[in-house]
């Protein structure tokens, strides 16, 4: 429980925590970015170091509340059910994800109007960045396909880990996530007696890293400054003309995908649409501030445990879970950039096209477990390449923008997992009032 000075302490850095110091945050820099790029060298090592600090605490939160909430569920009476429930309605929602950003693009065809001039321009911008030595990009040479071996086997591949100490030394989340799925259910398998006291050590540690996460909130405002700065300042104004259609169509999606949870969980809870916002307002705001869906975990968890009174046990399994395996924003990414791609090249793509699409973008989203950066873009070869559609001639044209659309697929990721979650567990509830308080 908390002490009264560990409150009296709270309330005295509690602006910290506003949104009012977050929008503070953002706005310095987005100005330093845009006005003084001169002084990015200063401040982005700020935000390095918090996103360093934070991403240092994702391994332990992923492998702890997987473990811990898989092997709980599986001796619980709810495990098979509550299994096969989130596996369907995951399933549906990855679906409707990908449908919505094959249909966006497809109507508002974002990559008709770019002309080979445009797309020599973009490449000369990034192969003078410093992504030119590991792309070694030629817009003029013609794209051959080769044949690779499945992508569904790659994937398989990437997720069994070797070594498991060795995944969680480097951070391979995906491959923590594999490692702790079995050993949460082989925990689950045994006698409750014996299992106890696993139980007890690995919830300890989950809370204690959720208590550093929660310290390194106070710090989030300035975290914030640092990192966006940084990234303002790594766009060019070309760049951005040149995308503008695409990077319209993607927010727009991102939007409307956001705008539909809100009203699907307020609906359905009884809340209203501005209550529900409030009720996720820390997880939405470290996802668009961080663009690290697993740094949100603890803050999504006592979001649906204490705003919307959901079961923590099977949230406890459903988030982590969601927040590094069902990539929602890569989905739409991956779903709207295969259209474009199609588009650049005056492709018209038939409906087993489109379907193979589809499907590729939810694959793909989930092979993006545990990446970041360029190596997310580089994903989409598996969406575009049983079509024969080239990527490495336009995968410059993602890279450029990326940094503006990274908090928003980012924010899809976490916001869609948030209401995936909601629709499975809503129907059990059941607060842990002395849990949720320390998560806090």
């Amino acid at each position: 429980m908390k002490t009264l000075a560990d409150k009296q302490n709270t309330k005295s850095f509690a602006f910290l925590l506003s949104p009012v110091s977050m929008l503070i945050g953002v706005l310095v820099g987005v100005l330093i970015g845009i006005a003084r790029p001169d002084w990015v060298p200063f401040v982005a090592p700020v935000g390095d170091i918090y996103l360093s600090t934070l991403k240092m605490c994702i391994a332990p939160i992923l492998s702890t509340a997987i473990a811990l909430n898989i092997g709980r569920l599986i001796q619980s009476n709810l495990g098979s059910s509550y299994l096969k429930k989130i596996f369907i309605i995951t399933l549906c929602m990855l679906g409707a994800v990908s449908l919505t950003g094959i249909v966006a693009a497809e109507v508002f065809q974002p990559g008709q109007n770019l002309t080979q001039d445009t797309l020599a321009k973009l490449g000369a911008i990034v192969n003078d960045s410093k992504y030119a030595p590991d792309l070694e990009v030629e817009l003029s040479k013609t794209y051959t396909l080769k044949e690779q071996p499945s992508h569904f086997l790659k994937f398989i591949m990437l997720m069994i880990p070797e070594n498991v100490f060795e995944a969680l030394t480097k951070g391979m989340n995906i491959k923590i996530l594999f490692f702790s799925i079995l050993f949460g259910i082989a925990v689950g398998c045994l006698e409750k007696e014996l299992s106890k006291p696993f139980f007890q050590i690995v919830e300890v540690t989950y809370l204690a890293v959720s208590k550093i996460v929660k310290a390194l909130m106070y710090f989030l405002p300035f975290g914030t400054a640092g990192l966006l700065a940084a990234q303002v300042a790594s766009v060019g104004m070309d760049a951005l003309m040149a995308m503008t259609s695409f990077i319209v169509v993607m927010i727009s999606s991102y939007l409307l995908l956001f705008m539909i949870g809100n009203i699907t969980i307020a609906y359905s809870s009884g809340k209203g649409v501005w209550e529900s916002i409030l009720i996720m307002e820390k997880p939405i705001l470290i996802a668009l501030t961080t663009q690290t869906s697993i740094a949100c975990i603890p803050s999504g968890l006592v979001a649906m445990a204490k705003g919307f009174s959901l079961d923590k046990q099977v949230s406890g399994l459903l988030i982590p879970l969601g927040f590094t395996a069902f990539r929602f924003g890569n989905v739409l990414y991956f779903a709207i950039a295969g259209i474009f791609i199609a588009q650049l090249y005056h492709i018209a793509l038939s409906l087993d096209s489109l379907v193979i699409m589809l499907v590729g973008s939810i694959f793909a989203g989930i092979a993006t477990a545990g990446t970041s950066g360029i190596l997310t873009l580089t994903m989409l070869s598996i969406v575009v390449e049983p079509l024969g559609l080239p990527l490495d001639a336009v995968l410059v044209l993602f890279i450029v923008v990326d940094p503006i659309l990274d908090p928003f697929r980012t924010l899809c990721t976490v916001h869609t997992n948030l209401v995936n979650t909601f629709i499975v567990v809503k129907d059990q509830v059941g607060v842990d009032s002395e849990a949720v308080e320390l998560l806090e």
